[in-house]
């Protein structure tokens, strides 16, 4: 409960970004190694592909929000403020934990972040590869949520009319009546 959403949102930032930090200290120990991905064997795909998850989705932390505590859109995001050595660590896990077929819900999470990570700009991201990750996401976890972001992608590549069919048959459906994002 401690990383409740009732908490103010600094301080769930604070904790979140220790536990991540706390994460990939300990994947380290023991190691000389700068990087977490060659203390993490490939044959461990799960702790691998959740950590790349956790550092790749704490990269932006910092540009999420705005002083006002109002969500900050990705487009909108400063990448110059993004962790650079964080990216990188996270890409070499996801590229780890990637080695493993079938690539697992998490790696394949975490492959997505790499993405919009490594891109140098919303306008520059590969939203054919996210297209390819999502339908390989979805075929391995089917689920509305994946569906409503994989639309997100579809409107960058196919516009706004082809996403809005998906994200109608999505409400249709009515598994995320109570889905925040969903009118969003």
């Amino acid at each position: 409960a401690w990383l409740s959403t009732s908490a103010p949102t600094a301080r769930r930032e604070a904790l979140r970004s220790a536990v991540v930090r706390r994460m990939a200290s300990s994947s380290r120990r023991g190691s000389s190694s700068p990087t977490a991905s060659s203390t993490v064997p490939a044959a461990t795909p799960l702790p691998t592909s959740v950590l790349a998850l956790l550092l790749l989705t704490d990269v932006r932390s910092k540009t999420r929000v705005d002083p006002s505590g109002k969500l900050v859109l990705l487009s909108d995001q400063d990448r110059s403020r993004w962790h650079a050595a964080q990216i990188d660590e996270g890409r070499s896990l996801v590229a780890l934990a990637l080695m493993r077929r079938p690539a697992g819900r998490f790696a394949l999470q975490a492959a997505i972040a790499a993405v919009h990570a490594e891109a140098p700009s919303y306008e520059e991201t590969d939203w054919a590869e996210l297209l390819g990750l999502y339908d390989v996401l979805l075929s391995v976890w089917p689920s509305p949520v994946v569906e409503l972001n994989r639309a997100v992608v579809v409107a960058e590549l196919r516009g706004p009319e082809a996403a809005l069919a998906i994200v109608d048959r999505i409400a249709a459906e009515g598994q995320l009546t109570r889905y925040a994002y969903l009118p969003a």
